[in-house]
């Protein structure tokens, strides 16, 4: 390669990454209040926003607040919509007790394996002993399934059936349901 078309790449690169951090970028979004319940903040810039909560610069520091309860006309003007939130906050709360449930089976040694769809279906494997007999893996995955929508509910999931998926090898060696 030419040291011409060396210079030029060299030229291009550089101010695509100089001109990358600049473009599209939105300058924060500032109020001079917000009332959040019995609290006034003054001189409020938003440093960080998701669909459940805001973290915010105010005259005395930084704070993190819920979004559901910011005043109405804030959550309008940083573009939040009740129903969405409420539905994130439902899926975190989900993926929670998800994540729970799947570490509560690996430390139980009930599985060597788990995986979760979307939904309320599991894929595990199990300890090689625990491969007696076709009845007592099936008997082990009902137990799993059981489990799990019991824990789901306790802690306020949604899903009131579970069933799981038990693999030996790379096919499905038996399943077992549960539906409360």
């Amino acid at each position: 390669m030419n040291q011409k078309a060396l210079r030029k790449i060299v030229i291009v690169t550089a101010l695509a990454l100089l001109t990358s951090g600049v473009r599209g970028k939105e300058p924060p979004k500032t109020f001079e209040k917000i009332q959040y319940g019995d609290e006034v903040y003054e001189n409020v810039t938003v440093k960080r926003a998701t669909a459940t909560q805001v973290t915010i610069r105010h005259k005395y520091g930084i704070a993190t607040l819920a979004t559901r309860h910011l005043p109405e006309e804030i959550k309008k003007d940083l573009g939040y919509d009740d129903e969405k939130v409420i539905a994130e906050q439902k899926k975190q709360n989900q993926d929670r007790i998800d994540s729970s449930f799947r570490d509560y089976c690996l430390r139980s040694r009930w599985v060597t394996h788990i995986e979760q769809d979307h939904g309320n279906n599991f894929y595990v494997r199990l300890p090689l002993e625990k491969y007696t007999s076709k009845e007592n893996v099936k008997a082990i995955a009902e137990y799993i399934a059981r489990a799990y929508v019991i824990r789901n509910r306790q802690y306020g999931g949604k899903h009131t059936s579970a069933t799981v998926h038990v693999f030996s090898g790379n096919r499905v060696y038996a399943m077992g349901s549960y539906r409360n």
